[in-house]
């Protein structure tokens, strides 16, 4: 069940290139799906763990920078990825800046 990652994505992940003229897929099983949207939601679990210790020490602004910089990259990356290595570690930099975020504006 894929709810969170909207209809459109997962249609990407699992079509095969020629099958999507105007933006291509990659094809990918439903195991290789599975994996991309854990490292997205592993990535933002870790992230949401960490930031709470970081703010502490570090201060909100900071974290809320470094949480943003990492949901851009990871964004980018799947943007732009040309196979699954490069979705997982975008899907799982962009959860942790996700994550982070939310967690680094919480109230105390």
């Amino acid at each position: 069940d894929h709810h969170h990652l909207g209809g459109g994505a997962m249609l990407l992940l699992a079509s095969h290139r020629d099958e999507c003229e105007r933006y291509g897929g990659f094809g990918l099983s439903s195991f290789q799906q599975e994996v991309v949207v854990d490292a997205t939601i592993g990535g933002a679990i870790f992230g949401a763990g960490l930031a709470g210790w970081a703010s502490d020490r570090y201060g909100r602004y900071k974290v809320i920078c470094l949480a943003s910089v990492l949901f851009t990259v990871g964004s980018v990356l799947m943007a732009l990825a040309p196979g699954l290595a490069t979705l997982v570690a975008g899907g799982g930099g962009g959860g942790g800046g996700g994550g982070g975020g939310r967690r680094g504006c919480g109230c105390r």
